[in-house]
């Protein structure tokens, strides 16, 4: 986390899908021709937006995450991102359409979507509507291509946002400064005032980024469970208010956190939550990180702990004077050679199919493990031998 997380680094700005005429009608698979569907109010939908929308590559169609409402005075709209620039329930709106005009087709996001996306109920902007005025009855009402009050609104409340940031984010530089020279106390100060700052202007996001701050802080004191706590309530924004990129990092610290603690439950399901998002955005660190932590998730074992010896994969592999150590096949794929030798096992690993263990053997050529060495196996599975992971 730091200080190129935020939200706001671009001016507001308003591209609005010109108000095309809605295509009267629509050839269906059948040969039936149909009128478009029109999306209902207060839903996420993914737009597919018609060509000649402005702020498109060459005015080819593209793609929006946008949440459809009325507007008074131009009816049904729909307020989003271009998918892939952003979360569209944070950032800047980059797009407003005009439906059914200004989309040729679209498609309402699921629920479990939504929660991977981080997807709120509504967007933060949707509150302002309580306060447009509706234009006079005589006052013309369809798709207006230009910008209406409530866009306005929208606009001018996200440049006040931007503005009161301006009053938090010197303060938090000067702490990341602090935090870097490791003057950790000051570093600390430095973060509260400035997330004091956020709440006082309403600024959810500066509070989630200083809350996290803070904790990254505590770590470094050595103070995990408060860190734990301030992490517990930044996820909680962060889910609130759809930051996705804040909530990785949120995730990532938990997960650092716990796998140092003997909290196995706990850290799983932040690991596989992590998981999910590092699949989802192709994340390759962050899906070495998952791995790392998965692997080496291991507790040495105490002397009265030997569950291995009860797991039925494992009891044939057992040395039978020595009921610790077992055979583990180990290759290096560059050499292409591979030996079977005796391993010691000294912990299990949490929820992983995987042991630690210390190699008793001198290799005869493999150059990857030496006697000696700590080495992770993977247990074996369908008739494979139990096989080497990665040395300690």
């Amino acid at each position: 986390m730091g200080l190129f997380d935020f939200i706001f680094r671009k001016k507001p700005k308003l591209a609005t899908a010109p108000a095309q005429k809605p295509r009267e009608k629509t050839q269906t698979k059948d040969g039936v021709d149909s009128a478009p569907p029109v999306p209902p109010q207060k839903i996420w939908i993914r737009v597919t937006l018609n060509a000649g929308v402005p702020g498109l590559n060459g005015g080819a169609p593209g793609s929006v995450i946008a949440f459809t409402y009325l507007d008074p005075h131009a009816g049904l709209s729909a307020k989003g991102g271009f998918e892939g620039s952003g979360n569209p329930a944070v950032v800047v709106i980059d797009m407003t359409v005009r439906l059914p005009g200004g989309c040729a087709s679209w498609k309402q996001i699921s629920a479990a979507e939504r929660q991977r996306l981080l997807l709120p109920d509504s967007p933060w902007w949707v509150a302002g509507l309580d306060d447009i005025a509706p234009p006079p009855s005589h006052a013309p009402m369809a798709g207006s291509s230009s910008p209406t009050p409530f866009d306005m609104a929208v606009m001018s409340a996200a440049e006040k946002i931007s503005q009161h940031r301006a009053k938090w984010e010197p303060l938090h530089k000067q702490a990341m400064k602090s935090f870097t020279a490791g003057d950790l106390d000051r570093a600390g100060q430095l973060f509260t005032q400035a997330q004091q700052i956020a709440e006082a202007g309403g600024d959810s996001f500066g509070v989630a980024v200083c809350v996290g701050d803070r904790g990254m802080v505590l770590i470094q004191s050595g103070d995990h469970a408060k860190a734990l706590e301030l992490y517990a309530r930044q996820e909680k924004l962060c889910r609130d208010h759809g930051y996705a990129h804040t909530f990785q990092t949120c995730l990532q610290n938990q997960v650092n956190i716990l796998s140092k603690q003997d909290d196995p439950q706990a850290l799983l399901q932040k690991l596989q939550e992590l998981e999910g998002l590092a699949k989802d955005r192709q994340n390759k660190e962050l899906i070495e990180f998952c791995t790392g932590i998965r692997i080496n998730c291991v507790q040495p074992s105490s002397d009265g702990d030997r569950s291995w010896r009860d797991d039925p994969d494992m009891a044939p592999l057992f040395h039978p004077d020595y009921p610790d150590d077992v055979m583990v096949e180990f290759t290096d794929p560059n050499a292409r050679i591979t030996e079977t030798m005796w391993v010691k096992i000294e912990g299990a690993a949490r929820d992983s199919d995987c042991y630690l263990g210390r190699l008793l053997n001198q290799p005869h050529r493999l150059r990857i493990v030496s006697a000696g060495d700590k080495v992770v196996f993977r247990k074996p599975m369908g008739g494979d031998p139990a096989k080497f992971v990665r040395k300690e």
